[in-house]
């Protein structure tokens, strides 16, 4: 656990909703929609596609900023590195600000 950082459980995350994924989606560059029609994506849609996927989830707050760090292998390449990610948001104008994957090929 890094310093500051709190190990992440239901009860402690920030409350993301999808109207909040939909305006961050709207504002990236970076965000290409054909990646959301993919075989992929509806394998990491099911409920217990988190059972096997992440690592660890460690979160922080400060102020109204909350940072979520964890890591991810993806379900279809299960014995590969898992790609780090970083989620920031504003808890307090309910907005995702950022969102980063360092790891992985496509980032």
């Amino acid at each position: 656990m890094d310093e500051g950082y709190e190990k992440g459980q239901s009860d402690n995350s920030p409350k993301i909703d999808g109207l909040m994924v939909a305006l961050y989606f709207a504002k990236n560059c970076n965000f290409v929609a054909a990646e959301m029609r993919g075989v992929k994506m509806k394998k990491s849609a099911r409920d217990n596609y988190s059972d096997d996927a992440v690592v660890y989830v460690q979160i922080k707050r400060t102020d109204n900023i909350c940072i979520v760090n964890c890591k991810i292998t993806p379900e279809h390449r299960v014995r590969t590195k898992p790609y780090y990610c970083s989620l920031v948001c504003d808890e307090n104008e309910e907005e995702i600000l950022n969102v980063t994957c360092d790891d992985c090929a496509v980032s």
